[in-house]
Formats: C-alpha cells, structure tokens, sequence
C-alpha cells in the first residue's frame, strides 16, 4: 500500500493558502480545508471524482474564516471528523 497526496492551491483572496489531500486506495484525510468558500468548492468539486472515503479533515489554524473551508468539506462529506493534528498523525498510519 502506497500513501499519496495532492496539493490544492487556492486563491490570492484566500491569502494563497493550500489544502493537502492523503489518501491511499481507499480513504483520505484533508490538511487546511481552505480559507474561501469559493475555494473550498472549487476543491471539493476535484475531490469528488477521486472516489475516496474522506474521514479526517483538520486545520493547522482555528480561525473563523477556515470554518467555511469545513463546512464545505462537511456538507459534501458529513461522515468526516474535524481532527486535532495528533489524530491526524495515528489515522495516517491506517489509511487502506
């Protein structure tokens, strides 16, 4: 089993922020779900045909503004858990 991971680049008005997607065959979590909505549309709209299981989603910052970037993510992925960084770490080693 290999782990990968793709990069989302967002916008100048997203303060030019990115997301990072881990996935392996068949689950993924999401790193910095995005600043704008906008933003976080336009890359859930690239995650959706990847047809993965997204299970995490966690910031490195808490900020208002990163919320929308969530919930986003949420509505598209509602079984999803908003993790701590320390979750993220022990989930990645069980990514199928």
């Amino acid at each position: 089993m290999s782990l990968k991971y793709r990069v989302f680049l967002h916008s100048y008005l997203g303060f030019n922020s990115n997301s990072t997607l881990f996935y392996g065959e068949r689950d993924a979590i999401l790193i910095d779900a995005g600043q704008l909505l906008s933003d976080a549309h336009k890359m859930v709209a690239e995650i959706i045909p990847m047809r993965k299981n997204l299970t995490t989603s966690m910031s490195r910052i808490s900020t208002p503004i990163t919320i929308s970037g969530w919930v986003s993510c949420r509505t598209r992925f509602p079984r999803q858990d908003r993790g701590s960084a320390e979750r993220c770490e022990r989930h990645s080693l069980h990514l199928h």
